[in-house]
């Protein structure tokens, strides 16, 4: 159905409080296999993240690798405020979130520069690596 679905979706579930967060991740990892399979509802998609955002901040983490991979920086702000406030809470989701605060800055990821460890053109003798 669409931004029509869309609508719903944000109205019946980003929007209400009273959802579980369980209910919600799943709500999430629809979203983003829908925005990955066709990029023209990423901007729509991407507007329900921030609505999300608003209504549930814990859920932040979430939806970082999307944003990330499109290229979405306008949230910096509200990021920026949640990982401040969860940061002792769980230092994971604080990570991830100061990991999209970075790339929106544009410092690479942490690792970016890193070679592969499966790299054709690096000969290893240690199986360890």
């Amino acid at each position: 159905e669409g931004e029509s679905a869309l609508k719903d979706i944000r109205l019946w579930y980003l929007t209400r409080p009273d959802r579980s967060r369980e209910e919600l991740r799943e709500i999430v990892k629809a979203l983003s296999v829908f925005a990955n399979a066709d990029a023209t509802f990423r901007k729509p998609v991407a507007a329900a993240y921030g609505t999300l955002l608003e209504e549930h901040p814990l859920l932040a983490p979430d939806i970082t690798h999307d944003l990330i991979a499109w290229r979405r920086w306008d949230f910096a702000d509200r990021i920026k405020a949640i990982r401040t406030d969860i940061a002792k809470e769980d230092p994971l989701a604080a990570y991830a979130l100061g990991m999209y605060l970075r790339m929106a800055a544009g410092s690479p990821a942490p690792g970016a520069a890193l070679q592969k460890i499966n790299d054709p053109g690096r000969a290893s003798a240690d199986a360890s690596q």
